[in-house]
């Protein structure tokens, strides 16, 4: 008998006194398409903000759920002193 495991790996990015930006596109089989988008960078003296997300869009899967389960996505901003 197997264990239930996880792992998780967060690399937290955020504004510093360099701007910094990225955009990643992703295309996978069975028609995925990802967009990730990160802009960070300083806002004013002690001040730095980010912002970054990302959409996801599934047209087809192995099997048809019936509903957009694997569609959308999210948005996050930060500001920082």
């Amino acid at each position: 008998m197997g264990q239930m495991g996880a792992s998780a790996n967060y690399i937290l990015r955020r504004g510093t006194d360099k701007e910094t930006g990225s955009l990643g596109v992703t295309y996978g089989s069975e028609g995925l398409y990802r967009i990730d988008t990160f802009y960070g960078g300083k806002l004013t003296d002690g001040w730095y903000g980010s912002a970054g997300g990302f959409y996801r869009l599934q047209q087809r899967c192995v099997r048809d759920p019936q509903f957009p389960a694997d569609n959308g996505g999210q948005f996050h901003r930060d500001t920082l002193p």
